[in-house]
């Protein structure tokens, strides 16, 4: 599927695995350049070799964004190379209730999610404006971020941000040519459940997507330029019928679906000798 725009180069982050690495696969197969950041740098210079077998132009940033270092060192690719294509890609979170994890756990999702995204979000868009260009920037919400998610808290509040963030700048940049656009996927087969603490295995669920079939959905939003996009019929529905449902029934249910992936977390109390910023 070629999106309406052809792109020239494309910036993704939390590329070396998951949604990120498949769409860079698929961006390739159109010809567009990329950077790709992530953490794993083996796992990054590994698809840079298969992917310059289709486009020459790809290079590589072992980047952690829940640092600022490695956030500035994406921020001077961007200002240097100026990609008309951003995509936010990286992110985390953690199944179980929010007091089961120490506090610094929780806040490396925020930085993620919310800090990390919203620094390449603005500064991307402030490169585009100041020379003229357009542009899209993609930011990778999920559908999560439409409720208030129990035993999924931390993860579900910054999906919300980033899903409000991207309509409102959308709209305010929209003069400029630069886009905003904010995809909601449900789940995807990817390592996230086992990243955010998964620790009992379930039978594959009809509603679980593969990367391709999310990555389709990717790029059928940016050939519609579509400001959200929640990913599929069958999330489209269950997000339109959760507004019928009694919020005590349909907090229940969400939270039951988190604790069945995982064994029981015990509480963590306060600890005096535990700096929660570190």
């Amino acid at each position: 599927m070629q999106p309406k725009n052809k792109y020239t180069l494309a910036l993704i982050t939390g590329a070396s695995s998951g949604i990120g690495r498949s769409l860079a696969i698929k961006l390739a197969d159109q010809g567009v350049s990329l950077i790709l950041t992530g953490r794993n740098q083996t796992a990054l210079s590994q698809l840079a070799t298969y992917l310059r077998a289709k486009v020459p132009n790809i290079s590589f940033l072992q980047a952690d964004v829940t640092k600022e270092h490695d956030i500035e060192k994406i921020l001077q690719e961007i200002y240097k190379n100026s990609p008309d294509l951003v995509v936010n890609s990286a992110g985390m979170g953690l199944y179980g209730e929010a007091l089961s994890y120490p506090t610094s756990k929780q806040l490396e999702i925020l930085n993620i999610n919310a800090k990390a995204l919203t620094v390449i979000t603005l500064e991307a868009a402030r490169t585009l404006q100041s020379k003229n260009k357009k542009g899209t920037i993609l930011n990778i919400s999920s559908v999560a971020g439409e409720f208030a998610f129990p035993s999924f808290a931390l993860y579900a509040a910054t999906k919300a941000y980033v899903t409000n963030l991207s309509k409102s700048l959308d709209e305010e940049l929209k003069p400029s040519k630069i886009r905003v656009l904010c995809a909601l996927p449900g789940r995807v087969a990817t390592q996230f459940g086992k990243r955010a603490g998964r620790t009992k295995e379930k039978k594959i669920s009809s509603l679980v997507m593969t990367q391709e079939e999310a990555v389709d959905h990717l790029l059928y939003q940016l050939e519609r330029e579509l400001p959200t996009y929640i990913f599929n019929w069958k999330y489209r529905w269950m997000h339109r019928i959760s507004y019928f449902t009694p919020k005590t029934l349909l907090y229940n249910n969400l939270k039951k679906e988190i604790d069945s992936r995982i064994e029981k977390r015990a509480f963590l109390p306060v600890n005096d000798s535990v700096d929660p910023f570190q």
